[in-house]
């Protein structure tokens, strides 16, 4: 069923569905960025700056449309300023995974061999919350045809938890890299530190916003 459709046909969650299956593949490629700034890829960094760009921008047109056309043509099952809060929180990780193929694209950086493994860590963690945010949208998704009561809710609430342990997991790990990176300041130019400290800070905002938009989905359940 094409987006419009939906649009008249589905549940307002499931457009949240749609949306952040646009995420999900964004944070996927960020995957792959890192991976080819690993192996010093550096051509394959700037194709895959070009793709993030390309899906996040598909995700604006699906954002539009529900706020410019959805809005007019349905009943919402939640309050419309919670929607369009999680619609925009949304929006903030593939803008956050946008970002990021714009920073590593500033600069050949080369990863200190002794933050290798705790920055694979931390992009698997952060990646890992994404995926597991689009879980819990799926659930909350069929709760709508359940009036919110059920098994999914205590499954949500599960998963919520798992998205605040998996931050807390990325959290510590992005400790090390920094750790790291300030040990060997002096040895870095200075437009590299500050570069590495912002793509940190971007990527760590992966978790973040997850976590926020789970947390948000439980209020709702609450």
């Amino acid at each position: 069923m094409s987006t419009i459709s939906k649009l008249f046909f589905s549940s307002p969650i499931s457009l949240l569905c749609d949306h952040f299956e646009k995420v999900v593949e964004c944070s996927g490629k960020v995957k792959e960025l890192f991976n080819a700034l690993t192996n010093e890829e550096y051509e394959k960094i700037a194709k895959l700056k070009v793709e993030i760009s390309e899906l996040e921008n598909a995700a604006d047109k699906i954002k539009n449309k529900i706020r410019n056309e959805f809005i007019k043509k349905r009943l919402f099952s939640i309050d419309k300023n919670t929607f369009f809060e999680i619609l925009s929180i949304q929006d903030g990780i593939a803008d956050k995974c946008e970002d990021l193929g714009v920073l590593l694209n500033l600069r050949r950086l080369k990863i200190l061999p002794e933050m290798k493994e705790n920055l694979e860590l931390m992009v698997d963690k952060n990646v890992e919350c994404v995926e597991i945010t689009k879980k819990i949208l799926k659930y909350f998704d069929e709760l709508t045809l359940t009036s919110f009561g059920g098994k999914d809710v205590e499954i949500i609430k599960e998963l919520v938890e798992d998205v605040a342990f998996k931050e807390h997991e990325a959290d510590e790990f992005q400790s090390e890299v920094l750790k790291v990176l300030f040990k060997a300041e002096n040895e870095l130019k200075y437009t590299e530190f500050f570069l590495w400290v912002q793509t940190l800070k971007t990527l760590a905002d992966l978790s973040n916003y997850s976590e926020k938009l789970a947390n948000r989905i439980r209020m709702i359940l609450e």
